[in-house]
C-alpha cells in the first residue's frame, strides 16, 4: 500500500529535500486449496469387481497445498531540473520477496462405510501421509541515474544486487550493471531544415541480466522417501526380519558452486519518422550472451544419480529487426494504418560443459518405442537444437537381395543394413544410407538432418476504420525453419496397431505390385529411429 508520510512517521523531525520522494509498497498473496477424492462402490476404482477395487476396497484421499507470496518494496525517487537544460532522475530502493508453498495430505483404503463419504476416511486405513514444502527469498538493492541535457542527450545508469536462496552463500549474490544512450538528432540544428524528417533518434545500450530460475534450495541435494508399504514403489523401501522398512534415497547430487545465469545484452538502434509522422522507421541491432546457463543435467550412471543442477555452457543470439508503420489513409470518416516487421535472428551455442564435443537431447511421453532416439543435437559453433538421425535412402529393392530356394530373400553381404537385423530386413523395408562408408548402418552414419530456426520471421498488419467500425488483418510468416512430422512415424506404417487409422497415403505403401513406392512396406519401418524422412519444410 502507497504511504508517502511513512518515512516522516518513521523518523520524526527528519525532512526530505522537496525533490525527494519515500515510497513503500508491500503486499502479500495466499490461496488455499483443498482436493478430495472419494471412490465409492460405484466407481470403477472402488468396484470391488475391479482390480483396484478388490485391492484397495472403498477409498479417497484428502490433500491440502497453501501458497503464500510477500513482497516489500521501499524506494527513494529525486527528480530535478537545472537551467532548464538539465534534467536528473534518479531512483534508489530495496525489494525483498518470499514465496512459500507447504501441501499435506493422506490416502485411505479399505474404508468400511461408504454412506459417510469424505467424513469417513478415517474409519479406513490410512497410508501415504504426505508433506511437502519449499521456500524461496529474493532480496534486491537497485538504482539507476537518468540525466538529460537540453531534450538532446540521454544518459541512463542502473545497477542492480540480487540476492536469491536458491543458492549456496558462497555464490548467493549477483551484480548486474547496465548504460544507456540516446541522442535525439531531431532536436539538433542541422536537422531542422530538413522538412521531411519529423523526428530521428539513435540508441545505444548495454547491460547485463540474471536468472535464477531453478527449484528452490538447488544446490542441496535432494532425498526421494518411501511413502507406503502398499504403494508398489521399493525403490528406498527394503524388507528386514520380514518386516517392510520405509528408506530414503538420494535422487539429485547438490552443487555448491551453482551461481546465477547471467545474459550481457548489446542493443544498437535508430528510430525516424517522416511527413509528421505519416512513416516511421525502427532499426535494432543486437547481440545477447549468456554464460553459466542453469540446466539440470543428466549424470553418468556410474555417479548414483540422475540428474543436478549445473551452470554449462555458452550460448549466443544475434540478430536485426526493423519495423515499418504508416498511416495510408486518414480521413475524418474513414483511415487506413499499416504495421509491417522483420527480424532475422541467430543462435549460437558457443561452449558445451567444459571440452564436451555434443549433447544429445531425447523426445519423452509421445511415444515410448521412441525414448531411446535422441532426435536433437547440441554442437559447439553450430545453432541450438539441431535435428539430428539418419538420411533416408529410399527402399530395398528385389535386387538388393539373393532369392533362397524356400521362397524367402536374403540381403546381398555388399549391401548395408539399416540399423536392424540383416536377417529380418526384407524388400520394401526402408533404407539408411552408411554415411561412413563401413558397410554398416549404426549410431556412428547420424548426422545433422534439419534446422528448426528460421531465417527470418516477420508480420504485416493493416487496421481499417469506417465511422464506427474496426477491422484488422493480420499476417505473419516464417522461412527457412524445419519442422518434424511426427504424425507420419505413427500414421504411414511405423507402429504396427490396429487401434489406429493410418494416413490415406498408406494405401500406396511398398508391395510387389507397387515398387516404385518410397513409403515402407507394412512392417518395414526398421529400427525405431529418426531420419530427414520425417523432416519437412516449416515455412508458413
Amino acid at each position: 500500500m502507497p504511504s508517502p508520510n511513512l518515512f516522516y512517521q518513521c523518523f520524526p523531525g527528519v525532512l526530505l529535500p522537496k525533490y525527494f520522494k519515500f515510497r513503500v509498497n508491500g503486499g502479500i498473496t495466499e490461496t488455499d486449496m483443498r482436493f478430495e477424492r472419494f471412490n465409492n462402490s460405484k466407481t470403477a476404482a472402488g468396484n470391488p469387481r475391479t482390480v483396484y477395487g478388490a485391492t484397495y476396497g472403498i477409498n479417497g484421499s484428502i490433500d491440502n497445498l497453501n501458497v503464500r507470496n510477500l513482497l516489500n518494496e521501499n524506494l527513494v525517487t529525486f527528480n530535478r531540473s537545472f537551467n532548464s537544460k538539465h534534467r536528473i532522475d534518479a531512483v534508489a530502493g530495496l525489494t525483498m520477496q518470499r514465496s512459500s508453498t507447504e501441501g499435506n495430505g493422506f490416502v485411505s483404503i479399505l474404508v468400511p462405510n461408504e454412506v459417510l463419504g469424505i467424513k469417513g476416511l478415517d474409519q479406513g486405513t490410512i497410508m501415504n501421509k504426505t508433506t511437502s514444502g519449499s521456500y524461496a527469498t529474493l532480496v534486491s538493492f537497485l538504482g539507476r541515474v537518468n540525466y538529460g541535457f537540453n531534450s538532446r542527450y540521454l544518459f541512463t545508469a542502473s545497477f542492480r544486487s540480487d540476492g536469491s536462496s536458491k543458492f549456496s552463500r558462497a555464490n548467493r549474490w549477483g551484480y548486474f550493471p547496465s548504460a544507456a544512450f540516446a541522442w535525439n538528432l531531431g532536436n539538433e540544428s542541422f536537422l531542422k531544415p530538413v522538412k521531411a524528417i519529423s523526428a530521428a533518434k539513435l540508441r545505444l545500450s548495454y547491460g547485463i541480466t540474471g536468472n535464477n530460475r531453478v527449484s528452490d534450495f538447488a544446490y542441496l541435494s535432494v532425498l526421494d522417501q518411501e511413502v507406503g508399504a502398499n504403494t508398489g514403489n521399493t525403490r528406498s523401501g527394503y524388507y528386514f526380519n520380514g518386516n517392510y522398512i520405509k528408506g530414503t534415497v538420494p535422487v539429485m547430487v547438490g552443487n555448491e558452486n551453482l551461481k546465477w545465469e547471467r545474459t550481457a545484452n548489446l542493443d544498437a538502434g535508430l528510430d525516424i519518422s517522416f511527413l509528421k509522422e505519416r512513416i516511421s522507421l525502427t532499426a535494432d541491432y543486437y547481440y545477447k550472451r549468456t554464460t553459466d546457463l542453469l540446466l539440470n543435467a543428466s549424470m553418468p550412471t556410474s555417479t548414483g544419480y540422475l540428474t543436478a543442477f549445473k551452470n554449462i555452457g555458452i550460448v549466443s543470439n544475434r540478430g536485426l529487426e526493423f519495423t515499418l508503420n504508416t498511416v495510408n489513409i486518414n480521413t475524418k470518416n474513414f483511415t487506413w494504418s499499416s504495421n509491417f516487421n522483420i527480424a532475422f535472428n541467430r543462435n549460437r551455442i558457443e561452449e558445451l560443459n567444459g571440452d564436451q564435443p555434443s549433447l544429445l537431447t531425447r523426445v519423452t511421453n509421445w511415444n515410448g518405442n521412441f525414448n531411446n532416439s535422441l532426435p536433437y543435437i547440441a554442437l559447439p559453433g553450430k545453432p541450438v537444437a539441431l535435428f539430428y538421425g539418419y538420411v533416408f535412402d529410399g527402399l530395398y529393392q528385389l535386387e538388393d537381395f539373393n532369392a533362397l530356394p524356400n521362397g524367402s530373400y536374403e540381403l546381398k553381404p555388399e549391401v548395408p543394413n539399416n540399423g536392424g537385423d540383416r536377417a529380418n530386413i526384407k524388400p520394401g523395408f526402408i533404407k539408411y544410407k552408411d554415411i561412413n562408408g563401413d558397410g554398416n548402418v549404426d549410431a556412428n552414419d547420424q548426422t545433422i538432418i534439419g534446422n528448426p530456426n528460421p531465417v527470418h520471421i516477420g508480420g504485416f498488419s493493416n487496421n481499417f476504420r469506417y465511422h464506427q467500425f474496426d477491422l484488422n488483418v493480420f499476417l505473419q510468416w516464417s522461412y527457412g525453419n524445419d519442422v518434424l512430422n511426427a504424425n507420419r512415424i505413427v500414421f504411414e506404417g511405423a507402429e504396427a496397431r490396429r487401434d489406429i487409422n493410418m494416413f490415406k497415403t498408406y494405401e500406396s505403401r511398398w508391395s510387389l505390385d507397387n515398387q516404385n513406392s518410397l513409403l515402407p512396406v507394412a512392417g518395414g519401418y526398421g529400427p525405431n529411429v529418426y531420419s530427414d524422412r520425417n523432416i519437412e519444410d516449416g515455412s508458413f
